[in-house]
Order: C-alpha cells, then structure tokens, then sequence
C-alpha cells in the first residue's frame, strides 16, 4: 500500500509543481520580444533512489527534497559540511577522515552515523547495483568505520574530483534500514536523515 500512495502522491506534485511553473514562465515570458524564447521542459524523476535516477540535475530537485549528502558544494566553489562536521585529507591525499554530526535520525528512526556512510558508500560501489552514478566513485578503493561518528574514505589516487562527487547523487546517505527492508520498493519509499 506504501508503494502505491508514494506513487500517487508524487505524480500529484510534480503534476502541481509543473503546471505551477508552466503558469509562471507563461505569465514572466514577454512575447513581443522576437529574441526571447520560452520553453518548458518536463523530466520525470523514475525512481527516488538517487543511485538510479536518469535525468542528472532535474533529478537531484526531486533528490534535494529527502536526501543530504556529507558536504555540498557551495556557490563560491568551496564544500561546506551538511552530515559531516567536519574532515581533514591525510599527508598522502589518499585518505579523508569525516567528523560525522551527532544525533541524526533518520525518518525511519534509524540512526545516521558511520556505518550508515559506509553502508551507502560500498552499495554505490556494488557492481550489482548497476546504478548509473557508480562511476563517480571509481576513485574510492573503501570506506572505513572508525567509531560511531567517524569514517574514512581511502582514495585509489589522490583525487581532485572526489570531494565534488560526495557532494552529488552518488554521496546521498539514505537509511540502510529502509534500503534493507524495501528491496526492489526502495525507490519509491526513501527515508532521509532529520536533523
């Protein structure tokens, strides 16, 4: 029954949101203007799991609604903490450690803390999975749970790309229970962390 309400309920909101915005561009656009194209395009997001969604960009919209990542990656070019704390890069730059944000639960009530990074990590990586973002990660050799609120990323390389993929899809942390509960249903019922 959750699946079919999830369904339901978010063809209704897109439906909302895109006739909304079909209103507003037809209101703002200025038709007398020869130059001035209006155009609306709409792109369904398939599946809530943001490991499997299709349309990069249009999807992380849907994506920002119920997931965070570790860090985001600001306006001004710099990554600002969101679940992490904080992080420090190794000597090497083969290894950053993420001081993890206490007392975050996710919907579900599951707790957020290292091995939930983990968990989320390893199953971007999961060549089963076959999720579209996998290859984001191709610098990742593993993950490592040091204590409850900390974790390790241990880079194949030192990596001037990694950071920006954490703050894309494929570093969204969703519950490991609700991913462990709902299988193949996953996408379309996806729990996210509360702060």
């Amino acid at each position: 029954m959750r699946y079919q309400f999830g369904k339901r309920l978010l063809a209704r909101t897109v439906f909302a949101s895109t006739s909304l915005a079909l209103a507003i561009s037809a209101i703002a656009a200025d038709v007398s203007d020869p130059n001035h194209l209006t155009a609306a395009v709409v792109i369904e997001t398939v599946n809530l799991d943001p490991l499997m969604g299709q349309a990069k960009g249009s999807d992380r919209n849907t994506y920002n609604l119920y997931v965070e990542n570790l860090i985001y990656h600001a306006e001004d070019g710099s990554f600002r903490p969101m679940l992490a704390e904080s992080w420090s890069t190794s000597l090497d730059n083969k290894s950053i450690t993420f001081k993890l944000r206490p007392n975050v639960k996710f919907q579900d009530g599951t707790s957020f803390n290292a091995a939930a990074v983990k968990f989320n990590f390893d199953r971007v990586q999961d060549p089963n999975l076959h999720s579209r973002v996998r290859f984001m990660f191709d610098d990742l050799a593993s993950t490592e749970f040091v204590d409850d609120l900390t974790v390790r990323v241990n880079l194949k390389e030192p990596s001037g790309s990694f950071m920006a993929m954490l703050a894309e899809e494929a570093g969204s942390i969703v519950s490991p229970t609700a991913v462990k509960s709902l299988g193949r249903d996953f996408g379309y019922f996806c729990p996210s962390p509360e702060i």
